[in-house]
């Protein structure tokens, strides 16, 4: 036991010393600073003359183009790509549908369109505010039904009895 308190003790002792030497250091004014060994011959121009330090102009930048060809901090050793502006497409106008209007009905409080696609035999029936292919139906009149899509709209006429011709 004796041994490993001797121990104890003199690591005590060293970080005390050690303590003291990191204080010295940390608190020491800037006048007791070593002065670095450069010499009289050595000074840079102006220091120590009473005159500030002049600052050397920037070299030109064409000096740096290997630096800006190949930049040494990129992993790919590569100038960064320009970035790309994304434009924004307008979006396609919705193909009008091709429907034809079979009939209508229409009261006071509201209406129904009767409408068949081109191609199909079975026939639908539309409300005010539902869609057909990608169309609102706006309103329902009697001869007529009128459909809409962002800013454009459509309007299917009733078709003729005995006429077959789709809108």
């Amino acid at each position: 036991m004796k041994i490993l308190s001797k121990i104890n003790l003199l690591l005590c002792v060293i970080c005390v010393a050690l303590g003291y030497l990191l204080y010295h250091e940390v608190t020491r004014q800037p006048d007791e600073l070593p002065r670095l060994a450069a010499g009289p011959d050595r000074q840079a121009p102006g220091v120590g003359q009473g005159q500030p330090a002049r600052l050397q102009p920037m070299p030109p930048r064409e000096q740096f183009s290997q630096l800006i060809a190949r930049p040494p901090f990129s992993a790919t050793r590569r100038p960064p790509q320009p970035r790309r502006t994304v434009v924004e497409a307008k979006p396609r106008p919705i193909a009008k549908p091709r429907i034809l209007l079979v009939g209508t009905f229409v009261n006071s409080a509201s209406g129904v369109a009767v409408v068949q696609k081109a191609g199909v035999e079975k026939q639908i029936r539309l409300s005010v505010g539902e869609t057909i292919d990608g169309w609102k139906l706006e309103q329902i009149l009697p001869d007529r039904i009128l459909l809409k899509s962002k800013d454009e709209a459509f309007e299917v006429k009733l078709r003729e009895p005995g006429s077959s011709k789709r809108q």
